[in-house]
């Protein structure tokens, strides 16, 4: 990794990506290559980073709290983090990044989580695609192309999928920080390993989940916490 000064108060600023991420566990650590010197990162963002890289050598440019603060000088943190809406406001594209999901549920249930985001991917936006720019990702502003509707999701989930659910148990979303990262981008697209989909679509299995609770019987159903969906609704 190269860190670069870029003046975002500038019109002709380097455009960058920014990312939102869980720290996770600060004791984990894993070591990188920052500039030249080696430069100590959680697992979580040391996954992310490995799963982000483009292919063939080609350039990504991306924000990272961890990377672009200086996280020990507390008079730049706090000034920094002041920014925070601006800095994801202006960014190309918002990453949202889960984890990796072998790290968070077992065997039948990733194959569950994966069914998910299959069913929820935005045409022409494979993993692949994705990490060599090509093909859309969702514009907070409009919701055409989407593959599915909020009834089909529905419809598409069935009462005994936990997919949908073991979506909602990532930490991430039990990150407030995140709230203000996601609200305040134009455009976001939600990696969880190699599987990626839009924003909306996380909104849509929401919404499913929502509807299953309120059905009778007994069901194993999580939704994400009530200040995403109160600022998020659809």
């Amino acid at each position: 990794c190269e860190l670069n000064l870029t003046d975002l108060c500038s019109d002709d600023h380097a455009g960058y990506e920014a990312l939102s991420y869980c720290w996770g566990n600060t004791n984990n650590s894993k070591a990188i290559q920052l500039s030249g010197q080696q430069f100590r990162v959680t697992s979580n963002l040391y996954a992310a980073l490995k799963r982000l890289r483009h292919q063939h050598d080609k350039i990504r440019t991306i924000w990272v709290d961890a990377i672009c603060i200086n996280q020990q000088d507390p008079i730049e943190r706090a000034w920094q983090v002041q920014m925070m809406g601006y800095v994801y406001a202006k960014a190309s594209r918002v990453i949202v990044w889960l984890g990796e999901p072998t790290e968070y549920v077992g065997g039948y249930e990733y194959q569950e989580l994966r069914g998910l985001f299959e069913r929820s991917q935005l045409p022409g936006s494979s993993y692949e695609s994705f990490l060599n720019d090509e093909g859309p990702t969702w514009n907070q502003v409009t919701t055409s192309g989407l593959p599915l509707t909020t009834e089909e999701i529905v419809s598409e989930i069935p009462q005994s999928s936990t997919g949908a659910s073991t979506l909602f148990d990532f930490p991430w979303f039990r990150r407030i920080w995140v709230l203000q990262e996601v609200f305040n981008a134009t455009r976001v697209v939600v990696v969880c390993g190699e599987q990626t989909t839009s924003w909306f679509s996380i909104l849509q299995a929401n919404v499913s989940n929502n509807c299953f609770m309120m059905m009778p019987g007994p069901l194993n159903v999580r939704v994400m916490p009530a200040l995403f969906s109160d600022l998020f609704a659809i």
